[in-house]
């Protein structure tokens, strides 16, 4: 019996290692669950967790946007061919179902990267500012669209509770790295609201996430594509929209991903705001912001 009792404590112990120490397991859990394992069992009050979070470095100088494509009035003026990035979390691959196919039949060029259980709250899990400069190290798109939120708004690390002052700050800072570098790499962004969800406590804390988007996406002249006057108006999620004597399905069975019609309309909305002009016309439009230098051989990327 004693033999057993030992063997029982070394395999205890042997699994608790495996989840404790094991890094990509622990992140994986603390995205899945917001459960952070090793912050459960070994806490620590030291601020090194907050201090760990500037992503984004300044940057002294940020070369201007390109000629195309541009926003003006609320529409992104561009023209044939021009590049699409896709972002985001199993949401964005809802709409990317609809938006992609959609945008090449516009003969524009799409690449769709969206990866389920992703957002910024978990970046040990998924990272995605360090992902979005890869890509855009590798190849240069002229708009990145984005949808992320509904893994996010829980606790960051140890103690760092959403909706915090420390939670907004490293939150802001991780959506300005995703804008900084888009606009390194002279890349427009659309960053799409967050529609409500069924499940009430989630979707208690969206509308938080979304004043973050929104304030740093617009302050920065990027475009903010609002959902919830279509999928949760007058603040009530929905799951079927009535259009004069048809009911169109929304969302999906769990509350959270959309049906293909509600894909399509998400879709539009972004479609809506494009005014596509021929390859040969010139530009007599005026931009948002004055073209400054356009040299980018002395600029220093953002840093992770």
């Amino acid at each position: 019996m004693r033999f057993l009792g030992f063997f029982l404590t070394l395999v205890v112990v042997f699994i608790f290692n495996i989840i404790t120490f094991h890094k990509s397991l622990n992140n994986y859990i603390e995205q899945k669950y917001h459960i952070n394992i090793l912050a459960t069992f070994f806490p620590s009050n030291s601020s090194d967790e907050i201090l760990l979070t500037q992503e984004t470095q300044s940057i002294q100088e940020i070369p201007p946007a390109p000629k195309y494509p541009h926003i003006k009035d609320g529409k992104i003026i561009l023209k044939p061919q021009t590049s699409f990035l896709l972002i985001g979390d199993s949401m964005m691959q809802g709409i990317a179902t609809s938006l992609a196919p959609q945008l090449k039949k516009l003969n524009m060029q799409v690449s769709n990267i969206a990866k389920q259980s992703t957002g910024l709250t978990y970046t040990n899990f998924f990272n995605w500012p360090e992902k979005l400069e890869e890509e855009l190290q590798e190849k240069e798109f002229d708009i990145i669209v984005v949808m992320v939120g509904a893994n996010d708004p829980w606790t960051i690390k140890r103690n760092i509770y959403f909706k915090t002052e420390e939670w907004n700050a490293i939150y802001t800072d991780r959506i300005q790295s995703i804008l900084q570098i888009a606009k390194y790499h002279q890349a427009l962004v659309v960053w799409y609201e967050v529609p409500l969800v069924k499940n009430k406590k989630l979707s208690a804390r969206l509308p938080h996430l979304n004043s973050l988007y929104q304030q740093n996406v617009e302050s920065s002249n990027n475009l903010f594509l609002q959902t919830n006057q279509i999928f949760a108006p007058d603040g009530n999620y929905i799951a079927f929209l009535q259009e004069e004597n048809k009911s169109i399905s929304l969302r999906a069975n769990d509350g959270i991903h959309f049906t293909r019609s509600g894909a399509k309309i998400l879709a539009n909305l972004l479609l809506e705001r494009l005014e596509i002009l021929p390859d040969e016309e010139e530009d007599n439009l005026e931009l948002d912001s004055p073209p400054l230098n356009n040299n980018k051989n002395d600029l220093q990327p953002p840093q992770q």
